[in-house]
């Protein structure tokens, strides 16, 4: 093989890992009224694809996402919750903003009891003014809300009626709580890939988009990324490196 086809095959090579092993983010939003989980996942500076009720589970299932982040404070997938439970049993990271955790409207999923790590959940619906939400002095808790301008926060829009629930669990680790209750109203569950939390659509004024990035850099760095992220510079000067080794190494024999 010569010097100069030994460098083109293993520059196509190295092209092909590195623009393909971006941090993707998955988001489904059906029909929230502001975007909130886009616009945090933008914030990222990573590829973000949109899904809608229609195509989140084929697009669930296309490729290993980095993070998918599911804004649901109403319609759910087409084929409801079974493809996503799975695919969080199976490792991957998921935060998810959803009003019927407890299933009473029938939205919701028995399964996502198991995936997300809570026990019992109790509805509630925010009221403006008077219910504040706290972050969790815990480790997710902090990483989630660092530096976020909207908290504590009791600012809510009153666009649906069913806003979340209120969770017991076993393991994990809370990550914020309304002052209604002693119990919280977000949880990281006990692999630490599965963010549970209230309808954050329902968030008035500044912190909603951040409060998705925070929850996206949390999953993010818990564990290992099934996919390893690899920023476009880094992938380019990667390749100039190894292309450079690999001509001295066909050169020499």
């Amino acid at each position: 093989m010569t010097s100069h086809k030994f460098l083109s095959y293993l520059v196509t090579a190295l092209l092909f890992v590195s623009f393909n092993t971006a941090a993707d983010i998955l988001v489904y939003d059906n029909n929230s009224n502001n975007s909130y989980a886009q616009a945090g996942a933008a914030s990222l500076g990573q590829p973000v694809t949109v899904a809608n009720s229609g195509d989140f589970d084929t697009l669930l299932a296309s490729q290993v996402w980095s993070v998918v982040l599911v804004d649901c404070p109403s319609t759910i997938p087409a084929s409801g919750w079974t493809a996503l439970i799975a695919y969080i049993n199976g490792g991957g990271k998921v935060a998810m903003s959803f009003w019927d955790w407890d299933n009473d409207s029938g939205q919701g999923d028995p399964g996502l009891f198991t995936a997300f790590g809570f026990n019992t959940a109790t509805s509630f619906s925010l009221t403006d003014g008077v219910d504040t939400l706290s972050a969790a002095s815990t480790a997710a808790g902090s990483v989630v809300f660092a530096g976020n301008p909207g908290m504590p926060h009791s600012s809510w829009f009153n666009s649906w009626g069913d806003d979340g629930d209120v969770f017991t669990f076993t393991g994990g680790e809370p990550v914020a709580y309304l002052d209604f209750s002693p119990d919280p109203v977000s949880i990281v569950n006990a692999n630490g890939n599965a963010i549970s939390t209230f309808a954050v659509d329902e968030w008035s004024g500044p912190g909603a988009a951040e409060y998705w990035t925070g929850m996206a850099v949390y999953l993010l760095n818990a564990g290992t990324t099934p996919i390893p992220v690899l920023s476009r510079s880094g992938g380019l000067v990667l390749i100039l490196l190894l292309s450079i080794f690999g001509l001295a190494v066909v050169r020499r024999f």
